[in-house]
């Protein structure tokens, strides 16, 4: 996430991610991330909480997956 995370500075309108018909600029991958992360810890789960994934191939595992990545 940090390596992500300073791209979305450095590197913001760059593309980043294509899966399944989706693009994404850092800056929007970042955004996105950022939105799930929120929503996670609404939820009540924190950092260090384990939480499972069990999803097909979507574009929204991305977000999740880089979330778990964060600082």
């Amino acid at each position: 996430m940090r390596a992500m995370a300073g791209q979305a500075v450095q590197s913001a309108d760059l593309r980043e991610v294509l899966q399944l018909g989706r693009r994404w600029t850092y800056r929007d991958l970042a955004a996105e991330v950022n939105a799930v992360a929120l929503g996670l810890l609404s939820l009540g789960i924190d950092k260090g909480d384990r939480v499972g994934i069990w999803s097909p191939n979507r574009w929204e595992w991305t977000c999740v997956h880089q979330t778990r990545l964060r600082p």
